[in-house]
Formats: C-alpha cells, structure tokens, sequence
C-alpha cells in the first residue's frame, strides 16, 4: 500500500500530511503544521535570512524523521518564499539532504492545479468555484468547474509580505490599515482573475479565523474542513484584533496561535477584500490545499 508524506514549504508555515490508501479515500497517519516564518524580510531585502533558514531546517528535518520512520515516501514543494529570493539555493541544498529527495519549487500554473484539487477534496461543489489560497507571501485565486481549473492568478499580497510592508505599529494605525488596504484593493482590482461565488477559502489565515469563530483552543482540521465563515463574522474579527496589542491577541481569542497573531490582521483584511470583491456573504473553509494536492496525486498514482 503506498504511503506518502506530502510537505508545502510556505512563506509562513510548513505543512505535512502522512497518508496511505487511495486518492478518493485516504488514511491519515498523520498531519502537521508549524510556523517558521521562512519567508521573514523576503519583501524588504530580496532574500532569506539565516535564522529562517535554521528555524524551517530544524522543523524539516523532524518532519522528515517522522515520514521515514513509518517508511513514507517524501514529496515536498515551495512556494512564494523560495520563488521570490535571490538566496534560495541555501536553503534547498540541505533541505533536499534532509528529506532525501528535492524541493520542488512550483510555479503559479502548478500550484493552482495543486490548490485546487487538494482543497475540495472531501467537499461537494457540483458548479463552478473559486478557491483562494492566502498565503505569507502571496495569494493565489483559482476559479474552475468539476474538477478541472479554468483560470487562475499568483498575486503579490500575503499576510506577512502586508504585515511588514504597512503594519509597523501594535496595535495598527487606522493609516497603517488605509495604506495596507490601497495595497491590496489595488492589486485585486487589476488582477485578471476575479473572485466569483461560491468562495472557498484555504491555508492557515482562514483556517485560524475559523477555528477563532469556533473557540478551538486544540486545533482539528477535520471538524474546521467544510464549515462556512460569514463575511461580516471576518469583518468584526478584524475589529476586535486591532483592538489589542499582538501579544494579548492569543489570550483574547482562542484558537489564535502566538506564532499567527502578528499577521492575521493583515490576512484576514485580504479574505474580507476578496469576499467583497466575489458579492459573497459566506466563505466555506477548507482544511487542505497544496499538501492534498499532492496526496491525490501521488496516491492516485
């Protein structure tokens, strides 16, 4: 039976999922994800800084324990971090010693196939979607029908590339947020691929704001998979996270983890900024993306 172990290298976070099986019915073996902030500073200065560097190789490389361990086998992308610095080589050289095999680095196109097939797997849509994928570093748009991807867009806006790009103080300035919301308007509003509903939602800002709306202080994705957020449940969730320090956010709502609570202003700004866009009222949340992408894949293989 084959078993694999699909890992998405992110600007923010790494995630991995241990599965064997079959592509329409997968076990889980297991499934992870932990903040390393690869992608800190990319924006500003063009390239990966030592300590990232050190933090996502020191998470890879228990990762990459746990999968030999129940003798799965590795299947690992990167996305806008990795895309976007000068210095990325010094970063995948041991990344890929560790986990025995090479980092794929994805391109838009493939990304977006990916994106899309893992984040409806386990939900119904019987019509045309649109799946968003926020991420630290950019956001991916991608509208197709039955399965199949129709078009699709990578946008420069993420919460960590916006967090540190407008968001300097803490709590954020209402010019702070003015700014950070120019940038993002601007861009979705010249992207040639528009937000339509039905609107699905993946990756860790729209999971967390989920599991906020749920008072999940222990995270589970597969009670957090499918369920809807309300437009204006996000719009009020921002207010309420400008209204505390960074610091007091992860005690004020449960299920906000401290290694989120700096950029989920910024990231759920860019989900309520879609929702408009899409003339949508609801947002269904999906617990998978890239890393199902790859699961579905490779298991029906």
């Amino acid at each position: 039976m084959a078993r694999i172990a699909a890992i998405d290298i992110g600007t923010n976070s790494v995630l991995m999922t241990i599965a064997e099986g079959s592509a329409d019915n997968p076990r889980v073996l297991a499934d992870r994800a932990t903040v390393t902030r690869l992608g800190e500073g990319v924006d500003q200065s063009g390239k990966l800084t030592p300590e990232a560097i050190l933090r996502t190789l020191d998470v890879l490389k228990k990762y990459a324990e746990e999968a030999k361990a129940v003798g799965a086998r590795i299947f690992a992308v990167s996305t806008s971090a990795t895309r976007d610095a000068e210095n990325s080589r010094v970063f995948l050289e041991p990344a890929s010693a560790f986990l025995g095999s090479d980092v794929e680095i994805i391109d838009g196109k493939r990304e977006a196939e990916l994106t899309f097939r893992g984040s409806l797997s386990g939900i119904a849509f019987p019509g045309a979607v649109t799946v968003v994928d926020i991420g630290g570093g950019s956001t991916e748009i991608v509208r197709g029908e039955a399965g199949k991807v129709i078009e699709s867009t990578s946008l420069n806006i993420g919460s960590v590339r916006l967090t540190e790009r407008h968001l300097k103080s803490d709590p954020p300035t209402d010019q702070e947020m003015e700014a950070l919301d120019r940038n993002l308007t601007a861009v979705i509003e010249g992207s040639s691929v528009q937000p339509t509903a039905p609107l699905v939602g993946i990756a860790g800002t729209v999971t967390t704001l989920a599991a906020v709306s749920r008072k999940m202080i222990d995270y589970d994705g597969a009670e957090v998979h499918g369920t809807r957020l309300m437009t204006e449940e996000v719009r009020e969730m921002i207010a309420g996270f400008r209204a505390v320090r960074k610091s007091d956010r992860p005690a004020r709502f449960p299920g906000l983890t401290s290694g989120r609570a700096d950029v989920i202003i910024a990231g759920a700004q860019i989900l309520l900024r879609l929702a408009e866009r899409a003339r949508t009222s609801q947002i269904t949340v999906s617990d998978r993306g890239v890393r199902w992408g790859i699961l579905v894949e490779k298991l029906s293989g």
